[in-house]
């Protein structure tokens, strides 16, 4: 037989709640971080192309479904249809946007 120490299940505990903390904070920072980008993409996208409208879904949105897999789901609009083209990198940002269309 294989002695083995008891298990400790308030230490166990302790370990789960602070490791449920951080992750809580993390997701905080990246909302955050997520939000500033958002903003900072939608600017672009004005700035640049004067949609008629830009729509936004999706976890950005809510708190409660934000993840470490959310992403910023937004669709510029056109005053005749979606935009269309390829992917491109603004050259003072960090972010990656992706026009897409019919």
């Amino acid at each position: 037989m294989c002695d083995l120490p008891p298990f400790d299940i308030v230490a166990a505990r302790r370990f789960l709640e602070q490791k449920e903390d951080l992750r809580k904070r993390l997701l905080a920072e990246r909302l955050e971080q997520a939000r500033m980008d958002f903003d900072s993409i939608v600017n672009h996208i004005v700035v640049k192309y004067r949609p008629a409208r830009v729509f936004q879904w999706g976890s950005l949105m809510d708190d409660a479904h934000f993840s470490e897999i959310s992403d910023i789901d937004i669709a510029p609009r056109q005053h005749s249809g979606l935009f269309c083209g390829t992917g491109r990198r603004h050259e003072d940002d960090a972010f990656f946007v992706g026009y897409f269309g019919t």
